[in-house]
């Protein structure tokens, strides 16, 4: 190759280190390309050992010797290790100047190149090789693999892959979105597997859904390089191949991957003397316009904004990866049932023939194709070869694809696949992991990222989520403290609304105008009937006009009707298109099937019966242009502009169809339920009013991994906004239940305002067989629950529940009566025990509560399950749920359950105490019967401590959740001398023993109480603190201490505190000792719980010394699930209360035993 000249020489091996290198080029456009080395220039270019023809590096035409085009798949390659593998001198543009020393800035070169570009000099032909590349000052730049004879531009040529800063993947000059942004500080990590064909990413840490790329079949075989392209500004950057003393914080490498020093490589063709290279602490640097060094692209006001937007997306991007990953095992854990089974639930059919065209699949059955539930357009399927076991990391045994039309006929799927997975002619389909979500997430946390300059269309087209906004700024401020704070709080704690904080002043402004839009109705709807609460939310929207409103909506105050008189009420004023949205298909449904009964011309997207009048299709026939030849999209457009409101679901609002298409009035029902980045995806387009209709206090939305749970991502924007002080209007009368029902509710959850509009004698008690159980009842069932792998079962509860229809059965149809259990192993048991029932079983609604939500029945019957002495109660330990469950009944709510467990939590305390005439009959195996001792006393003490508290709920257990050494746990290596962990039950037996006469005040008044002598002023408050230690002095006086206390083997554990009482300690915590005396035992046995009692009772006296320990959470996770019989083992050595999930296992207990657990 040529000789460059004016360098420095160097060696002929570079250590496997990181390289620091930058590369330049002038201008904005494209790129000049050759090689150089160091200060000099080489000769060099594509395919090419000998000298530059004075062509463009770029370019194809060399001169020279031992060119020649891709080396064919069937050739083999000499292998050697990866050590040594660097930036190649010999494989790059001459605008890439390589440097000695780390960060060392070189001399710029003439060069006016746009790109630089540079290959390693080793590449991979087997298995699954790494890299990894900082980003040290930002710059854009681009990240892949290409083939030994491909351009330096990455990407524009069918022989290379790359992953753009920009949030952009290109191959063959063909570019779309993928993945994040990445700039400054970030590190990104290239991964290509050639066992499956594909090239994927991890950003900071955090894989990237999906696979950006799959390497075409005849490039099987083939060695791929590590290939660098950069752009536009100076750009330091650290890479990262493998090898001791990485120069950057690398990540943890996925499963099965390698940094490429430790893998067997194929070395590159091209190679040189190293002439002029510098090679100290290996360096490389790609050196882009200086023009950095001044930099200042956008205006001041544009700096805060873009720290805001950085720092709200790097709070979503790692949740969204956990969450996909954590959907990824829910679907490998799904896929192990039987084919039938998959089937009845929807998620997937098997025996399917397959017809190829291009990357079309059609797949049939002679049978047809089952009604798949789970299945729509737009999701992700996976197909397997049968009889082969899927695996979604195989594709020669799986593919996925995506669903395009689905009948009973056949399912038709686009895939980016060459090859079907290797079977003997039939295939299955199963649900996949949700990528368009992702996806659609992605696009715009990256359409928000690019919002870091005044631009007046984008501006537009952002909406209210525009840049430098008041509502905006508000909206993104301290996104990650704001959403800590919302996920811990309690109904009956939460400040109210804030007129004056910025979230509320922002959300006043009233939107700017709009040219009026003349609605295509023929007549305009009638108006309905509303109360003063349904008014008073249209004056917020209608005649206020207010940016932004939210709208609370309890169970039965009818929300979505009040969603859909606003939607009439914006057209007849002249405002319009809108955009109608929802969490699921089915709440987008009940919003276009009202919409349409008004007379409005709404057209429903996404998933929708084509025989419904307003789906696409009967619109396409309405308009002429069903069977016209030609009409395709261009129709579909047509159809979509005329539309007056458009109704999908939020995630839908971002598919392609919708893509050039803004609608500045958004209508968004079921806003709690909705995480919010997909938020984001309909307030994008172009809104100037929003409204978002919802209720935080019931379920929020379904996240599976817990990691992203703890991070915030099951915390929507709706809440998140209530939490921050926005006002919020709350519809405050409820049309479902039975006051009775309603009662606990609007106490517990909203503050008593939610009022009822019915009378009794609108919701008559329902007849039962041989039962009187009036409109609310509790079934005590005292048998335990059997753990069955993840889910609970409790056989005796299903056969109450089974007795209980039975009963009902005359007097109301069984598809009015819902079950609602919290575990699907209770669902498939209860399912059995009513087979009884006949053809009539079918009809009885068994779910989950997530499942009922939204749905309403005559009669509930709700199973607890849940039936230990530990006082565990797992799932419906969330007040939220609660809520959910208790109001879906209009005339009956039983609740079936275990009194002595529940009782021992305090919001199903104050269930049981708030309804002083609450039926309560015990379940004896065969039938119902008087409730026994023990549970009468339970249910007595409740009632006594509700009367004594009055109003006041007893406050609710927050989450925190803090990591732990489960590995050691598992060992058994968390032992104590003396005495070992003990039990911390979160709730118990009542004590409320007044102290003896002689030794109490007449009141508590100001005297001051008998005080211990090193007690600083005297006993006169309770929570008075000893000097220097977490000592306190417990007050006693006639009425005792006025606490509500239970023996556990840690000791008394403060179960409530009377308001009046001055020992206002905090409830959860727990009196470890008294008097100088230790109250834990060694063991929970009723003996030791009798030891407490005994030692806590002869030292009860006022201004007794106490230590409080206080009530804390851990988790301790697993990377490897244990055997049921290993995490009952686990339950018992921990002896705390226990609550396993699929990321390790929740204990509660207090300080004093988890500071000891988390320092072993």
């Amino acid at each position: 190759m040529g000789k460059g000249g004016g360098g420095k020489g160097g060696s002929d091996s570079y250590p496997a280190r990181g390289h620091e290198f930058k590369g330049e080029g002038k201008g904005s456009g494209g790129g000049t390309y050759g090689s150089g080395c160091g200060k000099g220039d080489s000769g060099g270019g594509k395919n090419n050992t000998g000298k530059n023809s004075g062509k463009k590096g770029g370019e194809d035409n060399y001169e020279g010797g031992n060119g020649g085009s891709s080396t064919p798949a069937t050739a083999s390659f000499a292998t050697e290790l990866g050590t040594g593998i660097c930036l190649n001198p010999a494989d790059r543009d001459e605008s890439f100047v390589f440097l000695g020393r780390p960060l060392l800035r070189a001399r710029r070169n003439a060069s006016h190149a746009k790109w630089s570009g540079c290959r390693a000099t080793k590449g991979i032909a087997a298995g699954r090789g790494a890299f990894a590349v900082k980003n040290e000052t930002g710059g854009n730049m681009r990240i892949g693999w290409s083939l030994g004879d491909a351009t330096t531009e990455l990407g524009l040529d069918d022989k290379s892959f790359g992953y753009g800063g920009t949030a952009m993947k290109s191959h063959a000059g063909k570019y779309s979105k993928f993945g994040q942004t990445y700039g400054q500080d970030d590190v990104v990590v290239a991964l290509i597997d050639l066992e499956r064909h594909a090239i994927s990413y991890v950003k900071n840490g955090h894989a990237i859904p999906g696979d950006a790329f799959s390497i075409p079949r005849h490039m099987w075989g083939l060695p791929f390089f590590p290939h660098l392209l950069t752009k536009d500004r100076e750009a330091t950057v650290t890479v990262f191949f493998g090898g001791p003393s990485p120069p950057l914080q690398v990540p943890e490498l996925p499963a099965g991957f390698s940094w490429m020093s430790d893998l067997q490589l194929v070395p590159s063709a091209r190679q040189c003397d190293h002439a002029g290279v510098t090679v100290e602490d290996a360096g490389a640097v790609i050196q882009v316009d200086a023009s950095q060094l001044q930099q200042s692209a956008h205006r001041d006001q544009f700096e805060d904004w873009k720290i805001k937007v950085s720092a709200y997306a790097n709070h979503f991007q790692p949740s969204l990866a956990w969450e996909y990953q954590a959907e990824k095992e829910s679907v490998m854990h799904r896929v192990k049932r039987s084919i039938k089974q998959l089937e009845s639930t929807g998620h997937g059919c098997g025996g399917l023939s397959v017809e190829v065209d291009s990357q079309r699949l059609t797949l049939t059955r002679p049978q047809g194709i089952p009604r798949l539930s789970e299945i729509s357009i737009g999701r992700t399927v996976l197909i397997t070869a049968e009889p082969s076991i899927v695996d979604i990391n195989d594709p020669s045994t799986t593919i996925s694809g995506e669903v395009q039309n689905i009948s009973e006929r056949a399912i038709i799927l686009t895939t980016t696949y060459d090859k079907l997975p290797d079977g003997k002619g039939l295939f299955r389909v199963d649900l996949g992991p949700n990528m368009s979500t992702y996806e659609r997430v992605d696009r715009v946390l990256d359409k928000l990222q690019s919002c870091d300059k005044p631009s007046k269309k984008l501006q537009n087209k952002m909406g209210i989520v525009s840049p430098c906004t008041p509502l905006a700024d508000a909206i993104f401020m301290d996104v990650a403290e704001t959403s800590g704070a919302a996920r811990l709080w309690d109904p009956s704690t939460r400040p109210r609304p804030n007129p004056s904080s910025d979230i509320s002043v922002a959300a006043r402004q009233v939107h700017y105008a709009v040219p009026p839009r003349v609605p295509s109705w023929e007549s305009p709807p009638k108006a309905r009937q509303l109360n003063e609460s349904q008014r008073l939310a249209l004056d917020l929207v209608l005649k206020e006009q207010r940016k932004l409103s939210l709208v609370q909506g309890p169970p039965g105050t009818g929300k979505t009707t009040t969603a859909l008189e606003i939607i009439s009420g914006l057209l007849h004023a002249g405002r319009g298109p809108i955009l109608a949205t929802a969490f699921s298909n089915k709440g987008v449904n009940n919003l276009a099937e009202g919409l349409h009964k008004r007379g409005i011309n709404v057209l429903r997207v996404g998933i929708c019966d084509s025989e419904l009048p307003y789906s696409m299709e009967a619109h396409l026939e309405y308009y002429g242009y069903q069977g016209r030849k030609g009409a395709g999209k261009g129709a579909q457009n047509d159809v979509i502009g005329k539309a007056d409101v458009v109704c999908a679901t939020v995630v839908g609002s971002g598919m392609s169809l919708l893509r050039n298409f803004d609608f500045p009035f958004v209508i968004v029902d079921e806003a709690a339920q909705i995480i919010e980045p997909a938020l984001l995806i309909p307030l994008s387009k172009g809104s100037v009013q929003v409204v978002m209709v919802g209720d935080q206090c019931q379920l929020p939305a379904t996240v599976l991994s817990h990691q992203a749970q703890q991070a915030g991502l099951d915390v929507s924007l709706f809440d998140r906004l209530i939490s921050m002080g926005m006002e919020v209007h709350m519809l405050s009368v409820q049309y479902r239940m039975h006051p009775l029902i309603a009662e606990f509710p609007s106490w517990r959850f909203y503050n008593h305002k939610l009022e009822t509009g019915i009378r009794p004698s609108d919701r008559p008690v329902l007849p039962l067989q041989g039962l009187d159980l009036g409109t609310l009842a509790i079934i005590h069932v005292g048998a335990a629950e059997t753990s069955q792998g993840m889910s609970k079962s409790n056989k005796a509860e299903a056969d109450c529940v089974a007795h209980l229809l039975r009963a009902l059965k005359p007097g109301v149809p069984l598809g009015e009566v819902g079950v609602i259990t919290p575990y699907s192993a209770q669902v498939a048991c209860i399912r059995q025990a009513i087979r009884g029932l006949g053809s009539e079983a079918d009809q009885v609604q068994v779910s989950s509560v997530d499942a009922f939500q939204g749905s309403e029945k005559e009669a509930i019957l709700l199973s607890m399950v849940r039936s230990n002495l530990r006082g565990d109660i797992g799932f419906v330990a969330d007040w939220r749920r609660l809520n959910v469950a208790a109001t879906r009944a209009k005339r009956l709510l039983v609740v079936v359950g275990n009194l002595l467990t529940l009782s021992q939590h305090a919001l199903w305390r104050d269930f049981l105490g708030f309804h002083e005439d609450l039926k309560v009959l015990e379940w004896t195996g065969s039938g119902l019967g008087a409730l026994s001792a023990e549970p009468l006393q339970l249910l007595r003490a409740a009632r006594q401590i509700a009367k004594r508290r009055g109003v006041k709920p007893l406050p609710l257990r927050g989450d925190y959740p803090v990591d732990a050494d489960f590995e050691r746990a598992e060992r058994g290596d968390l032992t104590w001398d003396a005495p070992p962990l003990v039990e911390g039950a979160e709730e118990g037996l009542s004590w409320d023993t007044p102290a003896p006469p002689a030794k109490a005040p007449d009141d508590w008044g100001d005297a001051p109480l008998a005080a211990a002598a090193d007690w600083e002023g005297g006993a006169t408050a309770a929570h008075q603190v000893f000097q220097g230690e977490a000592r306190v002095g417990l007050a006693v006086g006639k009425d005792g201490a006025q606490l509500d206390l239970a023996p556990t083997r840690w000791g008394m554990r403060i179960e409530g505190v009377d308001r009046r009482s001055p020992n206002q300690f905090e409830v959860g915590s727990t009196i470890v000792a008294i008097g100088g005396q230790v109250l834990t035992q060694a063991d929970n046995s009723e003996a030791s719980l009798d030891k407490v009692e005994e030692i806590f009772g002869a030292h009860f006296q006022d201004a007794v010394e106490i230590h409080l320990a206080p009530q804390e959470e851990r988790l301790v996770r697993w990377t490897q699930v244990p055997k049921d019989a290993e995490l009952d083992a686990l339950g018992d050595q921990f002896d705390l209360i226990s609550e396993f999930c699929p990321q390790g296992m929740m204990l509660y207990g207090p300080q004093i035993a988890l500071d000891f657990a988390s320092n072993v």
